[in-house]
């Protein structure tokens, strides 16, 4: 079974001038494939005995460690070593009983040298189970470790490093600089000359139901008591420490109300301030512990 394509909405966002090639110098595509795994740890993460979830496919494959993608779209330039390699379909990952929902569609690579970009469509849920579609998201920083790019064909393999964007359309599972599993690319080039392609990366905030949404402060998911708590009252952000089994907190002294005493609280010495700051401290923590039941520290 397979779930619908991931929505590519979003404004396309600004090449890079190297990558976009303003001249007819580059090469058409003719069969592209893409294959990822995402992050090993998170796929054991999504069928174990936590989020007792799965995964499924329309349009993709999956070969036991990594997804496949295929297509039909994108340009190279052998003399810059630049290209635009795009792939169809839908990588849909479920677990904790329907809250955690997060769906991959169409990706692209942008190469330009030993550098480039994975860009995907994504569509994710808040820890309350909301969707929210971030649109067209540059997913992650790549490093290309191989790459051949000649008048015939494009071949590489990069490594890729979780960019604030991707954190975010990742609901926060993973901080930004995350290293995932590497990423690999080909294509076939037609040997006609065309203009060069542009990636389609929007640099818009996710959207729920068709109004804006705030994507999440890093270091908790969007809605969370914890994130609430620390917006609220100290205007610094908190909640679980992606990747790892701590919590931390930055906690600082919020602004008190119009009409508030700012002196120090009968009988304990302690400033209106700092017993504003230790309180969103306490509800923090609270709602981080509810945050951390829902989520796995190793994945």
């Amino acid at each position: 079974g397979g779930t619908g394509a991931g929505a590519a909405g979003g404004a396309a966002g600004t090449a890079p001038a190297a990558a976009a090639g303003a001249a007819t110098s580059c090469i058409a595509a003719g069969q592209t494939e893409i294959a990822w795994g995402f992050k090993q740890s998170f796929r054991s993460y999504i069928t174990g005995s936590i989020a007792k979830g799965s995964w499924e496919m329309q349009g993709a494959t999956y070969d036991g460690s990594q997804f496949h993608w295929k297509g039909t779209s994108g340009t190279a330039d052998p003399g810059t070593k630049t290209g635009d390699i795009k792939a169809d379909g839908t990588v849909r990952f479920t677990g904790h009983k329907g809250i955690l929902d997060l769906k991959v569609s169409n990706p692209e690579i942008t190469v330009n040298g030993n550098q480039g970009t994975l860009i995907a469509s994504v569509v994710s849920n808040t820890m309350e189970g909301t969707p929210v579609d971030y649109g067209r998201v540059e997913f992650g920083q790549l490093t290309f470790t191989s790459l051949n790019l000649t008048d015939s064909a494009v071949n590489g393999t990069a490594n890729v490093a979780l960019t604030a964007k991707g954190s975010q359309a990742f609901a926060d599972f993973y901080a930004p600089g995350t290293e995932l599993d590497p990423i690999t690319v080909s294509a076939t080039l037609t040997g006609s000359k065309t203009a060069c392609g542009t990636p389609t990366a929007a640099g818009g905030g996710g959207t729920t139901g068709g109004a804006a949404a705030t994507p999440p402060a890093t270091g908790g998911a969007a809605g969370t008591p914890a994130a609430a708590a620390a917006a609220d009252a100290s205007g610094a952000t908190s909640g679980g420490q992606s990747g790892s089994g701590n919590v931390t907190f930055k906690n600082g002294a919020g602004a008190a109300p119009a009409g508030a005493s700012t002196g120090t609280l009968a009988n304990t010495g302690v400033s209106v301030a700092q017993f504003m700051g230790m309180s969103a401290a306490l509800l923090a923590a609270a709602g981080a512990c509810l945050f951390l039941t829902s989520r796995h520290p190793n994945a």
